[in-house]
């Protein structure tokens, strides 16, 4: 995992995983994807406290080619040559971290997840309202689901094909920053929703949502997360 000794001693309070969306356009394979979404989930052991990272998707550090062999390149590409591991390892060797759990996702199975949770409240911009239309009529091409218009702004529900499609904005003000920003408040949303549901309720979205995340956790571990 390519976790220096020290940092380990010094991050040893923290749980650090990897939250990883693909542009993955099959339904069946993450395989040859880049991350356009990478998100650092720190879980404070000692309080329980939860803070969510952005590193942006052009930022460039020293990955891993096929050969195994260290270059300089955008993090993006890290999962297109050698998956969560080695993006992982990537993040690790350049930010002093200790990751050793992470989950991919594509777009559909963010839609999955949030269809199962019953859709997830975010405030839409004025200046976002163009963009999100525009992706979702692919992501709901992609997907396979009819894709509902957001007409207006303000603070709404949206199901899983709009939720993916505002994840997707990255045009609008902020660029990729602000798009990070989305994902977080997307996430951030969907743990609000899980917080609010029963153990049983909870185990029935796993079964619906996670068979779509390619993952080292196990179900009981994210169940647990969500649970805390």
């Amino acid at each position: 995992w390519d976790i220096d000794d020290q940092v380990a001693i010094d991050l040893a309070d923290y749980r650090n995983i990897a939250i990883l969306g693909v542009d993955a356009r099959s339904m069946t394979t993450y395989d040859g994807s880049r991350s356009d979404a990478i998100i650092i989930m720190s879980i404070n052991k000692k309080t329980g406290d939860i803070k969510m990272i952005s590193v942006m998707r052009d930022t460039y550090l020293e990955i891993y080619n096929r050969e195994g062999e260290r270059y300089f390149d955008k993090i993006t590409n890290a999962h297109g040559i050698g998956g969560g591991v080695d993006t992982c390892r990537s993040l690790n060797r350049n930010l002093d971290l200790n990751i050793r759990e992470y989950a991919i996702f594509n777009w559909k199975a963010v839609a999955d997840a949030v269809d199962a949770l019953g859709g997830v409240t975010v405030e839409v911009k004025e200046n976002e309202l163009y963009d999100l239309n525009k992706y979702g009529i692919q992501t709901g091409e992609v997907v396979g689901r009819a894709f509902t218009a957001v007409t207006s702004a303000g603070v709404q529900k949206l199901d899983g094909i709009q939720a993916a499609s505002y994840c997707l904005i990255r045009k609008t003000s902020g660029g990729d920053s602000q798009g990070a920003d989305r994902m977080k408040k997307v996430m951030e949303a969907m743990f609000s929703e899980a917080k609010q549901m029963n153990l049983t309720q909870l185990n029935e979205i796993a079964e619906t949502a996670l068979p779509g995340i390619r993952t080292n956790l196990d179900n009981g571990a994210i169940l647990g997360m969500i649970a805390d």
